[in-house]
């Protein structure tokens, strides 16, 4: 009898034993993760950091060639401008949607088409300005839209006056002046916006003039015709541009004279 007690003795000792087994190993394997150098918690903490960091790279490297391709733009190297106005676009597509860079990048790619005689390219450009144009003023409490906005509508109107759809690109000039009126009554000039060129303001205000012309609106054409002359007589003297108002001034004279008669 005393030898069946110790075994059942050294059963429970080793039963005692086991059960303690399990919770032993639990312990070692936690404290093994916790000392961990690299746990799946830290690991995307890290990813998002270094892909946050890469994105501000490209930013300013897509802000740096679009300030170039501006500057190239306003000196009229076309060539220039194009290729590192392509190279900042690329770049804010990928990383700086619904950003003011990007809509500015858009903008003045769709200019440059326009300077360049591709109306469907700038179209595809300006439609893309002008959305992400609305969507920030609504995102800044401006839901009725901003400068910016009337400035695509002005650009979107000259694009539409190349092509020829004179009804088009006199709405979008009719709305790009109605919302600078409404946004900044005491700016006397109209079509010059923030960024425009005086160049852009007289090309608005001349195509304006024949829109209202051909809509024999003559008082409301010669002033426009008026303000883009006294523009062209100051950036663009001796120039094509300038004989052009000029003609279509003394085009609107003539017919009012004949009409007098």
């Amino acid at each position: 009898m005393p030898k069946k007690s110790r075994r059942s003795g050294r059963r429970r000792g080793r039963t005692t034993s086991s059960t303690a087994s399990p919770s032993t190993t639990a312990s070692t394997a936690s404290n093994r993760t916790s000392a961990s150098p690299s746990t799946p918690s830290t690991r995307p903490k890290k990813a998002l950091r270094q892909e946050k960091q890469r994105r501000k790279r490209e930013l300013e490297l897509a802000r740096v060639a679009g300030d170039k391709g501006i500057q190239a733009y306003h000196a009229q190297k076309f060539g220039e401008a194009l290729a590192r106005l392509t190279e900042s676009y690329a770049l804010v597509e990928e990383h700086g949607r619904r950003t003011q860079l990007h809509s500015n990048i858009a903008n003045y790619m769709a200019k440059l088409h326009v300077a360049l005689g591709r109306p469907t390219e700038a179209m595809v450009f300006s439609k893309v300005a002008l959305a992400e144009r609305f969507q920030l003023a609504r995102d800044s409490g401006s839901p009725m839209g901003s400068l910016d906005v009337a400035a695509s509508l002005a650009d979107m109107a000259t694009i539409f006056f190349q092509q020829g759809d004179m009804t088009r690109a006199g709405e979008h000039y009719d709305q790009a002046l109605a919302l600078q009126q409404r946004l900044s009554p005491s700016h006397h000039l109209a079509f010059k916006f923030p960024g425009n060129s005086l160049i852009d303001t007289a090309d608005a205000l001349h195509n304006l003039g024949h829109i209202r012309e051909c809509r024999g609106e003559r008082l409301a054409a010669l002033n426009c015709y008026g303000n883009a002359r006294r523009i062209r007589e100051e950036v663009q003297p001796q120039s094509l541009q300038l004989s052009d108002t000029l003609l279509r001034i003394g085009m609107v004279y003539r017919d009012r004279h004949s009409l007098e008669r």
